[in-house]
């Protein structure tokens, strides 16, 4: 893990409030998909 990384998931922890809380996931839910959508479609491997 990063440095950057580490101090957000620290900076993250420290909230309390239950909506930030659901904004933030909602945020990194949005990157994680964006970043899925980004990568080359690789086929599934076939096992012989």
């Amino acid at each position: 893990m990063t440095k950057a990384q580490e101090m957000l998931k620290a900076d993250i922890e420290k909230i309390n409030d239950e909506d930030t809380i659901e904004k933030v996931r909602i945020f990194i839910m949005g990157i994680l998909a964006q970043q899925k959508l980004e990568q080359p479609h690789k086929p599934p491997e076939q096992t012989a």
